[in-house]
This record gives C-alpha cells, structure tokens and sequence, in this order.
C-alpha cells in the first residue's frame, strides 16, 4: 500500500470552547439520506388479541423480493419469555415497507387452566428459500419449561422439554403451516398429516434435530445431550457459493453436556441441502454463547456473530468461522470492535446478490446497541459498516437514540435497508433507510504512542487506512476535546483504495497535568460519518502541585417542549440540566452553595453534589428545578444563577459563580411601534409656511410584543424610558422652527428615527417613520410680464366686480381692487395704451394695492386683472383726471 505525509493543519481551538456539553440530540431523519420508521406494534394495542397479544418483544424481518417484508415478532399475554403462552405475530408488506397487513398468527400460543394444557410459541426467525420461494419461521415451542428450566431429552410430549418448532410458508408468508387453521394438535405434538400441503417439509417440530441425546464418554452421561436450546430470532441465510450454494442455515443457541458433565451454552448452525425437508445440526462450538447470527463471506466461509453469556466487563462479540458451510466453526473469540451489552444483534450481506469474491461481497452490515457493559443500558441502536467481511469495522450511525434492545438487519429488494427493532418499552418498529444514510466508509484509524510534558507539545502521529473499494474522501483528523488539552486538526487528502496516509498532530497538554496516562481519542470525521480509535497518551514530568477546578455548564432541561402551545406560567417548574467537568489534577468534590433551583443543594435528594469527581472525569446532574415567578412570566425568561465550591486534597479551595444563558418560558416576540402626527403652527398667521412658522410632532410608541421591554430609548427625539409592559404606550412631543431652506424645499422631508429596546437578550427595534410634511408657501412673483391688448371694454359687464365703482381717480393716489383671492399674484394693466401697472399679491382680505404713477394718461379707460398665467380674471372703467377723488 503506499503511503503519504499530509501536514496541513487548522487553528487550534480553545480548550473552553472545544468542549462539547450537551451534544445536539441524535435525529436519525436528520440528512444526509433518507431514514423513515413506523411502528408495527404496541404494547396495550389489542391489535391481535387483548390477552394473547398484550405485549410484545423479539423481532424478525425477511424481504421475499418485489417488495414483499415480512416481520415477525411475540405477542406475549404477560410479557415474560418462555414457557409463557406467546404466540409468533406476523405483519406483511407488499410495498417495500410504506404499508403494512394486519397482524395474523404464524403460531398461536394457549393460556392454561384447569384440564388445559399452557403452551406457547416464542422467538422468532425466519428464513426464506430463494431458489423455491418457500419461507420458514423457526421458534420456540414451549409448555411448562422454558430454556433455563428445560430437561434432557426430546420427547415433545413431555410438557419439561423445550422444543422446536418450524413453521412453513409457499405463498410467500401469506398463510402458513401452523396458523390457527393449520396446526397440528397441541400439546401432543404431530407431524404433518398426509396429504397436508406441507407433508414435504419436516415438522412442524423438528426437537429430535436440534436437541438431541447425548452419550456416555468416560464414564460421564449424556456428553452432547442437548439440554435446552432455541433459535437465534432475527433471520437465518441461505448460502450462495461454493459447494455448499442453495444450503439453509439457521443459528440455535443451547444448553449443552460437556466431557467433563459441566453444562455450556453453545452455538450451532442447524441447516438443510433439501429446501427444508429435512434439517442437520451441525458441532456446537464455544462456550459462554448465546443468541448468535450467520452471515456468508465474500470467499464462501460463514462467518458466526454471537451475543457473549459470560465473562467480565467490558463484554464484546464473539466471532468464529466455518469452511463447511456451518457444520462446523473454529474456537469463537471476542471482537472488540464490536461493543455489546448481552444483547442480540444482527450482521447482514450489504449486497446479498454480489459477485463472489467481488468488493460489494465483502461488504456487510452489523446492527445492535454498542455498550461495552453486561447489564448495561441497552442504547442507541447502530448499524456499522465493514467492507473487508467484517475484519474491520468502520463508521457507523445511530438509527434508534435511547432505548434500544434487539434487532434485526435486512438488505430489501428496492435497494434500501431495513431494520426491525424493539425501541421504548418494547416497541416492534421498522425503520427503512438508504446508503446515503449511513454514508459508509470503511477506513482504520490508526495513532501512534506520545509522551508529552505537562505544559508542553508534543507530534502525534496517526495513519489512515481506507479499506474500501472506493476512495475515502477528502477528510479531517483530530482529536476528540478533553479539557485543557489541545490539539490541531490535519487535513486529510482524499484516499485511493488500500492507500494509507499519515498526519501529524500537534497535542499541548495543561500546565497542571500529572504523570501518567490520559484518555484521548483520534477522530477521522468523513463528511457525516466518523471513526474513532483510542491514543495512547503519557504526560511525563508532571506538576508537583495539586490543583482543582472546574468547567460548569448549564442548560434546559426540556427538550421537546412546544413552548408555542404550552409556555410556562407561575408557578410551573423547568427542569434544568448541569455538565461539570473537573479541571484538577486531585480527585475534587464539587458542591453548588446557591442557585434558583429546587432540588440542587445538598443534602437533599437529587442535589448537583459529586463527592469524587475523577481526574479529566465530567459529569451530568439532570435534576434540578426552577420555579417560575410572575416577573419571569411577564419577562418571559429567567436567568440561572448558582454558586459552586470545588475542593480536593492538598489544593486551593475554588469558588464559581456561574450565569446561565437567559432560558425562554415563552416563545417571546419582543415588538415595539409607534406612529407620529405633525400638526403645522402658522405663527404669523399669513396662511403660508415660513420662516419662523413651527410644526409640532406627536410620537407615541407602544410595547405591541408580548414580553416586558426595558431601557426602551429613541435618543435622536430625546424618548427614554426604563420598563414598557406589554401594551404600554409612551406619548412624547417636540416642536420644529421653520427655516429659509425648508421654505425653499417646500416640505419637511420623511425621516426614520430609530427606537429600541430590550428584553433580556433579545432586542426590538424600530425604524420610527416621520412622513414627509408638505409646506404651502407664498408663491413667488412671477419672473416675466404677460402678454397684453387693448379691447373694447368700457360699458362692458365685467365677469367679477373689481370695486371700483365710479370713482374717479388721479395720479398718486391708492387704488384698491377688490374681489381678488388671496394665495396667488395677479397682473394688472390699463386697457387703452395697454399701460402696465406690474405685479399685486393680494391681502388675506382679497384686495389688492397700488399707487397710480404719475405719467398715467388723463381720461376714461378700463382696469384690467389677470392671474399668474396671463388669463383675464376681470375689469373695469377706471377714469383718472387730475381731480380724482379716490
């Protein structure tokens, strides 16, 4: 493989700030790809029967081709495993998994009473004949033992003996050879009659098969024998190449006699080379086994996948193969890249119709909770990815966060992926995805060792290997955040197939680290796809002080909530949530003294309180609550205060007073508007805008959110005010002097002034629109003389009476015109000589004024009055003599 240095880094980023407290919930509908999921059952759903079927558990799934799924799971009366009275539920789809049939029987169980026999039917796998189209369900057949209580021996009418049943299907799972119409009388057990439609298969019970009789080796009885034993629920394979093509397999689990007489649970394949007529079991192997899978490698071998029964923690799969087709397997031993908390998993063909040995063959699919403890939480339900059969694993992607116990994986016909789980309390659902989901990528991360001095860097090396048969894209390493601790990012150049590369990176470790080993881990983050691997870190010198401290952060509680439809009111509590990480180097106590949440304080129950908090250890305190108060509601936030004390051996004591960030009651929409009214003020009262005239605006601006606003301020008209509540109005006024330049412009123009104010956090703001407000100013006279004649027009009926009467008038004097509208200039001319008296603005009283110059002509003429475009408005006889009397 070739190999290549890449040493493009990034920024370091901050120690504080890398840290990750409250990583975002996991949404497996999030992109890229698609993921959509239903649920098939309930429990309390009384969807098959209200007694029989009031509970639920184990799940099986099988795609037939063209569409067709069928799941398959117990509907239990009491929720407990056999000998209860279960019966094997079955939904069908005939569309790929959009829509399901409703549940019907594949094999239901009877509830005991006086005179009548209890039996039942649990944990269910199928397996489909893809040559002939016929269908199996293997299960449990149980009456008053189940697998821990079942004794030696397979007489299936020995109501202590666990036995074996194998239901048959030839129209594709629509009916099936023991369903309610077809099954043979139980308790006592038959074959098939003659005759009957599935004489040609072997069983229904096939006990004697899978649960043989031991014999006595060394003195020792029943070597071999078969106390108790069940099939592994989920789904069975049938294998495609080699010798062994067209062989049906499926995986039991049992209580088996070892030489020394000890009793070991081991795994074993039961198969058959006859499409089902009859059915071989194959050497048990290993001990500590339990609910094991199969799957076919790319070169013909079977691989075994098992849930591990034994051993210490941390718990692993168990992994063993076989050359023949699953008669026989090598010692299974643990795989540690495959976590798993004693549960039952799955493992599948990715590509179930591949070439063999080509590179989709090698390429498979793995599905369970991945915690490393036995007992432990059964979380986070995930599918890997290997694309070497399975002897590395890559990415993967978590499709069920929470609770998540079995499942089962199938490649579906339509190109997508199925898989059948049990989600909260049981719950049968069937998630459907697609590859660009899972976004695949089969790469190994690889870090080298690296000593480094407490306050110092130090090079880490990591290489990357892409074992897929495609390149591995352009791609980021790193290390995952530890606090204090930093480390660069390198960039990572798209890898060919079977390429590795090397990156270095540059690790600081804290000033106050000691001596010894520190838990860090590479990440290798591939568009949405990560793989990570443990480094091997030693600080060495170390601080010789003992130091504490501690990250604290803080957030709410309540995911989920839709504070649109239900805010919080007085009195409501909000559940609150603390991640505290230690930044000691000592085993520190961490104690909050004070805060706005009940419980929270020690001593009482559910207090924040950690007596030993581990060196680089964190942790999550979920309990506290805060009670809302009337000025939060109104606020529609509170802000978290606390107080807190970390102390430790030899150390300084620390103090933390710690402020949250505000935490919404409400979904708030902080909003102010207003509006402003101008009001003109003619000071000289000439009825025009001008200097020295005033306009007054009215500003009110109102709180229209549906929060309490503080500091509201408007500083450009001198508006502030501490607190507007909700539907508060503030009315403000100021008064504006006109000047020589805005009697120019003939208007105010429109202004926006800005207005604001807060709400905790949030802001409202508010462009305040002042419109523009148009001045009516005195015209101006007119810059040119208009066009005059001489008409015939004394004795005429004049369309306006000027006022002037018969008066005679003389150079001089003041001639008034009257009946002339204020507002706009007039010409006035004498008609005969067509001598031009000039320009006249009237007064407010409509008359207008001028003194007739002294070279005026004597005798009768008319007065002529045009408007400021020239058009005559009116006349009059105008005599002047040098004895006029006006």
């Amino acid at each position: 493989m070739a190999a290549a240095a890449v040493l493009v880094t990034s920024t370091v980023v901050p120690a504080y700030a890398a840290l990750d407290p409250f990583p975002s919930p996991n949404v497996p509908s999030n992109p890229p790809g698609s993921y959509a999921e239903q649920v098939l059952a309930s429990n309390g759903d009384n969807a098959i029967d209200p007694v029989l079927g009031k509970y639920y558990r184990i799940v099986a799934l099988a795609d037939l081709g063209d569409g067709v799924l069928l799941a398959s799971y117990d509907g239990r009366p009491d929720g407990g495993d056999s000998p209860s009275a279960n019966s094997i539920v079955q939904r069908r789809s005939t569309d790929s998994g959009k829509t399901w049939g409703s549940p019907t029987f594949i094999a239901r169980g009877q509830m005991g009473s006086a005179g009548v026999q209890k039996y039942g039917f649990s944990d269910p796998s199928y397996v489909v004949d893809k040559v002939t189209g016929t269908v199996f369900n293997f299960h449990v057949y149980s009456k008053n033992q189940g697998f821990a209580g079942s004794v030696l021996g397979n007489d299936d009418s020995d109501p202590n003996v666990i036995s074996s049943q194998v239901s048959v299907s030839t129209d594709r799972g629509l009916t099936w050879s023991t369903e309610p119409v077809n099954q043979p009388t139980l308790p006592v057990p038959s074959s098939y009659a003659a005759g009957s439609a599935y004489a040609g298969f072997a069983g229904p019970l096939v006990t004697s098969t899978v649960k043989p009789n031991g014999s006595t080796v060394n003195g020792v009885p029943n070597v071999g024998g078969v106390v108790s034993m069940f099939a592994s629920s989920g789904e069975g394979i049938q294998l495609k190449y080699g010798a062994h093509a067209g062989r049906l397999i499926q995986q039991f689990a049992g209580t088996i006699v070892q030489p020394d007489g000890s009793r070991q649970i081991q795994a074993y394949s039961v198969y058959s080379d006859d499409h089902g007529t009859s059915w071989n079991m194959g050497k048990p192997t290993g001990t500590g086994m339990d609910e094991n899978k199969a799957v076919e490698l790319s070169d013909g071998r079977v691989m075994l996948n098992s849930r591990d029964s034994t051993g210490a923690n941390p718990h692993f799969r168990k992994v063993a193969y076989s050359s023949d087709g699953g008669v026989t397997y090598s010692t299974p031993v643990a795989e540690t890249q495959l976590p798993d908390p004693r549960n039952n998993g799955s493992i599948t063909r990715m590509y179930p119709d591949a070439a063999q040995g080509s590179a989709d063959a090698k390429k498979l699919l793995f599905s369970n909770s991945p915690t490393p403890t036995a007992g432990g939480a059964r979380v986070d339900g995930t599918v890997r990815y290997s694309a070497d059969d399975g002897k590395t694993w890559g990415s993967s992607r978590v499709f069920k966060p929470g609770s998540m116990s079995y499942s089962t994986l199938s490649a579906l016909s339509d190109g997508t992926f199925g898989v059948l789980y049990e989600g909260d309390s049981n719950t049968i659902t069937f998630g459907k995805f697609d590859t660009a989901w899972l976004s695949p990528v089969a790469a190994v991360v690889v870090p080298g060792a690296v000593t480094v001095t407490n306050g110092g860097s130090a090079q880490l090396s990591v290489t990357v290997t892409n074992n897929d048969s495609s390149p591995l894209p352009a791609s980021t390493v790193s290390l995952d955040a530890l606090q204090d601790w930093t480390s660069t990012t390198a960039q990572l150049a798209s890898l060919d197939p079977g390429a590795s590369a090397t990156v270095q990176l540059t690790v600081t470790a804290p000033s106050y680290a000691k001596a010894g080993a520190v838990p860090l881990t590479a990440r290798l983050n591939v568009g949405g796809s990560s793989i990570t691997a443990p480094v091997s870190v030693t600080v060495s010198g170390g601080s010789a002080s003992n130091v504490v401290g501690a990250y604290i952060f803080g957030a709410r509680n309540d995911a989920g909530r839709d504070l649109a439809s239900h805010p919080y009111a007085v009195g409501s509590t909000v559940p609150y949530k603390f991640r505290v990480y230690s930044t000691g180097n000592v085993t520190e106590s961490v104690v909050p003294q004070s805060g706005n949440f009940q419980p929270f304080l020690p001593p009482g129950s559910g207090n924040c309180r950690f007596s030993a908090l581990s060196v680089w250890g964190n942790y999550l305190c979920g309990t506290p609550q805060h009670t809302v108060t009337a000025d939060e509601v109104a606020q529609g936030f509170f802000v978290p205060s606390t107080v807190w004390q970390v102390t430790g051996s030899g150390a300084a004591t620390q103090n933390y007073t710690v402020t949250g960030d505000e935490v919404d009651l409400m979904v708030r929409h902080p909003q102010v508007n207003g509006s402003v009214v101008p009001t003109f003020n003619d000071v000289d009262g000439d009825g025009f805008a001008g200097p020295g005239d005033t306009v007054t605006f009215a500003y009110t601006v109102s709180n229209s959110g549906n929060v309490a606003l503080t500091d509201l301020s408007a500083a450009a008209i001198g508006l502030s005010k501490p607190t507007l509540a909700v539907g508060e109005s503030v009315n403000l006024t100021s008064t504006y002097t006109l000047a020589d330049a805005d009697i120019a412009a003939k208007q105010l123009p429109a202004i926006t002034i800005p207005v604001s104010a807060n709400n905790g956090a949030k802001l409202a703001s508010l462009q305040l629109a002042r419109p523009a407000v148009e001045l009516k100013v005195k015209p101006a006279k007119p810059g040119s003389e208009p066009a005059v004649a001489s008409q015939e027009l004394i004795g005429a009926n004049p369309p306006l009476d000027l006022g002037l009467g018969t008066d005679k008038y003389r150079s001089g004097q003041t001639v008034t015109v009257y009946n002339v509208e204020y507002g706009q200039w007039y010409y006035v001319y004498l008609n005969k000589r067509s001598y031009r008296l000039g320009w006249f603005f009237p007064t407010q009283q409509n008359t207008l004024t001028f003194v007739l110059p002294d070279d005026v002509k004597n005798g009768m003429d008319s007065l002529v009055v045009l408007d400021t475009d020239g058009h005559q408005v009116s006349f009059g006889d105008f005599q002047v003599t040098p004895f006029g009397n006006k």
